[in-house]
């Protein structure tokens, strides 16, 4: 949300709650950079998804489980024209997405940059790394290039695959090797 809204899109944050869309709405999304300098404050608008109006792209990113009500809580974001993409880790997104929105309409990306929540609205950076982007159905291939574009112009690595599944069970292989060594290891995975 930070890189879109410093490349000048406009960005709406959705929050779980009134109350956390207005602690967000006033007090800001901050992001520290890799090298431990402290980001600036960023004013991004943020709602709990009562009052808003279609969106170009919806961008969901929530753990897995949280997805079904991820989408439900962004419906009133979700026109006829916007494109959903699961910016997301693990199996299974793209098809909860797909029982409420056309698959053509459907990106699935993962992204090898990384940061870590330090507290609501503050954030980070822990690492950069590719984000590759992939359409649902293969009607979607005008859907992911524009994904991709709207991602590099916002200064990430963003390529364009073919193959959804390949995009998503990559990460998860990955993910599965990781986590357990950081879990077991008791350090973070950026360590790794």
């Amino acid at each position: 949300a930070s890189r879109l809204f410093r490349a000048h899109h406009d960005v709406l944050l959705v929050a779980r709650s009134p109350e956390a869309a207005g602690r967000l709405s006033r007090e800001g999304v901050r992001v520290d950079e890799i090298d431990g300098r402290a980001g600036a404050r960023l004013r991004i608008p943020a709602t709990d998804g009562s009052h808003a109006l279609p969106m170009e792209l919806v961008l969901i990113c929530v753990k897995a489980f949280d997805t079904s009500t991820a989408v439900r809580q962004a419906a009133g974001l979700v026109g006829t024209e916007t494109i959903v993409v699961s910016l997301q880790n693990g199996i299974g997104n793209a098809e909860r997405l797909a029982e409420n929105i056309p698959a053509e309409r459907i990106v699935c990306a993962v992204t090898g940059s990384g940061g870590v929540r330090l507290q609501p609205g503050h954030v980070r950076h822990a690492g950069d790394g590719p984000t590759y982007v992939a359409p649902w159905a293969p009607a979607g291939r005008a859907a992911a290039a524009q994904v991709a574009t709207v991602l590099a112009d916002a200064g990430m690595e963003a390529r364009v695959a073919a193959n959804p599944q390949s995009v998503i069970w990559s990460k998860a292989v990955l993910n599965a090797g990781i986590n357990p060594v950081t879990a077991l290891g008791g350090f973070p995975n950026g360590a790794i």
